[in-house]
């Protein structure tokens, strides 16, 4: 029987949905936090969506007045086979996307091509990206693992005394003693060697996308955009798991 860190894991690509259907973008930099610090990668998931969203942007930067939103862009799907590089994993992985209604698929008869287009849920937060001139590869690359994390239901391991660690935090007003989060990392099955590396990685990123926003020899303060996050991932997590007939 899986247990709840698994529905949590689960719950990542319909909290990502949400994140951008309601162009939350605290929410959604919240779960980016949480992505920063795993060390698994889904083989090759990330490069499928890092190149979608990087070659959507491109596009946009004609300023051609008729593709003027992210979700009128249609990418070859060929390209995006190259990108991910195992056929298998790709049709897979797509699969998910249409499934959960991030993109959708179009055929060209004339040239006998797909085409995948972002979702207009997309739109807000690749206009984001451009406005701020943040860099499109990198936020699909970054969004790409997250959902390839929950798609595919891989890196237990490593969310695990993550979520342990985010959870004590909410319940005591986001601040932990360093001993307390240790403790927390390490009652979660995770490694002492991974928690001082967790905390090394995690200073040197984005201050936005940070699990962080404060740690010193004594304590840690967990970022604002984590406190949004953890929440919402919890609860629809709860959603999975009474889906399943486990919860009450």
């Amino acid at each position: 029987m899986h247990d709840f860190i698994f529905f949590m894991v689960r719950a990542v690509p319909h909290t990502v949905f949400k994140a951008l259907k309601d162009n939350d973008q605290e929410l959604l930099r919240g779960l980016q936090a949480f992505e920063i610090t795993i060390w698994t990668k889904p083989r090759g998931c990330e490069s499928l969506l890092s190149t979608l969203i990087g070659k959507v942007s491109e596009v946009l930067d004609f300023q051609n007045p008729q593709l003027d939103r992210a979700s009128k862009i249609g990418i070859r799907m060929s390209n995006l086979v190259k990108a991910c590089g195992d056929l298998g994993l790709f049709q897979d992985f797509m699969q998910h996307l249409l499934d959960h209604g991030f993109v959708t698929i179009e055929r060209d008869t004339a040239v006998g091509e797909d085409y995948v287009r972002l979702s207009p849920i997309w739109d807000p937060v690749v206009e984001d990206i451009r406005r701020n001139g943040r860099e499109g590869y990198t936020f699909g690359s970054s969004v790409g693992k997250l959902l390839g994390l929950g798609f595919l239901e891989e890196g237990l391991a490593t969310f695990r005394p993550l979520l342990q660690m985010a959870s004590k935090a909410v319940r005591k007003n986001g601040e932990l003693s360093m001993d307390e989060a240790r403790s927390a990392w390490l009652d979660a099955g995770g490694q002492e060697r991974k928690f001082y590396e967790f905390l090394k990685r995690d200073s040197a990123k984005a201050e936005e996308i940070r699990m962080l926003a404060f740690n010193d020899a004594s304590k840690i303060i967990i970022s604002r955009q984590v406190l949004r996050a953890y929440p919402v991932l919890n609860s629809l997590a709860q959603q999975l798991y009474q889906e399943e007939g486990l919860g009450p």
